[in-house]
């Protein structure tokens, strides 16, 4: 599998705006999308996670100098002394699209509750098409998957 598949992660605040960080490698539903829904699956949870800024995986069963992570851990570019990897916060969920169709991701996946009847929150995925075509806008191709 290949492993440098990148995405972006969102957090849908009730005002609309959206919160996200970059994932660097493993960014798939199979990988990211199912580690999210299992680990990071309330609120508080999804703000800690966005709380640590950049991610370069998910989960990673070691820690940046190779020493064992038990459990399996978030590697964040923070914890080994990067700067700038806070996370970015976009006006709209199609800003968030927007930024991820045209800087970082294949995937983008985000924490909301627009999706669900009961207006709980879900973690839902779009992923990016190889090409838009000229005049149209992402939001012309958005189709938003459930993560399973």
């Amino acid at each position: 599998m290949p492993t440098n598949i990148h995405a972006r992660i969102g957090y849908e605040l009730s005002s609309g705006e959206v919160i996200s960080v970059y994932n660097h490698r493993q960014g798939t539903p199979d990988f990211l999308g199912a580690s999210l829904k299992q680990k990071f699956n309330s609120l508080e949870d999804v703000d800690q996670l966005m709380s640590g800024g950049d991610l370069d995986v998910i989960e990673s069963p070691v820690d940046w100098n190779d020493s064992p992570a038990s459990p399996s851990m978030p590697l964040r570019y923070r914890d080994r002394g990067d700067n700038s990897v806070d996370c970015e916060q976009h006006l709209t969920a199609d800003e968030f699209l927007s930024t991820t169709l045209t800087g970082v991701g294949s995937y983008a996946y985000l924490y909301t509750n627009h999706y669900s009847s009961d207006g709980s929150y879900r973690w839902v995925y779009f992923s990016v098409p190889e090409s838009i075509p000229a005049g149209d806008q992402i939001t012309d191709h958005v189709q938003w998957t459930f993560v399973d």
